[in-house]
């Protein structure tokens, strides 16, 4: 029968010379933490705008379907006198369509 297995203990002597602050590393270090932040800065204002709630924001909507909620993409997938949620930047809107065109003839 094995002996079951005990950690050893070790003790660990802190030298005063061995801890010694360095001014070019401390320096060096931060450098880097402020780059590192500006970058975190940066990407962090990408990703708001990239924010699903910005882009409705900017004028655009979200259309889904009423019944299963996934978005509609295409003028095909949209069926006349179904229910659709359309998501705007400051609320939402239950409604139906008529008639649907698959492309506007004359532009926006």
């Amino acid at each position: 029968m094995s002996k079951p297995f005990k950690p050893r203990r070790q003790t660990v002597e802190l030298r005063p010379s061995r801890i010694r602050r360095d001014p070019v590393k401390l320096d060096n270090s931060a450098r880097l933490a402020e780059r590192q932040e500006a970058k975190l800065g940066t990407l962090c204002a990408r990703l708001e705008v990239l924010s699903p709630q910005r882009t409705l924001e900017r004028g655009y909507a979200a259309l889904l379907d009423g019944e299963t909620g996934r978005a509609i993409r295409s003028p095909t997938a949209v069926k006349p006198a179904r229910r659709y949620t359309v998501h705007l930047a400051q609320g939402a809107a239950d409604v139906s369509f008529a008639d649907v065109q698959p492309r506007l003839t004359d532009g926006f």
